[in-house]
């Protein structure tokens, strides 16, 4: 479990990189032609969504040293993007930007503990083939 002044550290570094992570998961959906035809205009605000979304539950995750929180999300993830016939190239890329950004942004004394979380999250969805 991360104690609670790591907490604090990783969720105000998380709340700083959220613009820029914002910007960088938008490019990657703006390279998928169909999000861009169904989502138009209004693509940033689900980019935006997403982002605050992850970060919201992977710092959940972090508190309670439940990596579940964030699966759950994963899980859920799978079907509605299966159903609605995304592509799952697309978020699998965003997923592991994400999680470049943690190792590559994190603190070195919590690090370990972000990454096993996220890690352990994310091997919990089988459609979606994302590499740490």
């Amino acid at each position: 479990m991360v104690e609670q002044n790591q907490l604090n550290r990783i969720n105000t570094l998380l709340q700083e990189m959220t613009p820029s992570l914002i910007t960088e998961v938008q490019a990657i959906f703006e390279q998928d032609p169909d999000l861009v035809r169904r989502y138009g205009t209004t693509l940033p605000n689900l980019v935006e969504q997403e982002v605050t979304r992850f970060r919201t539950l992977l710092v959940g995750s972090l508190q309670f040293d439940a990596p579940h929180i964030l699966g759950h999300e994963l899980q859920w993830l799978e079907p509605v993007v299966i159903v609605r016939k995304y592509n799952l190239d697309t978020v699998a890329k965003h997923i592991q930007h994400f999680r470049a950004r943690l190792e590559t942004e994190m603190p070195d004394d919590c690090r370990p503990q972000i990454l096993d979380c996220f890690d352990r999250a994310v091997a919990e969805m089988t459609s979606l083939k994302v590499k740490g």
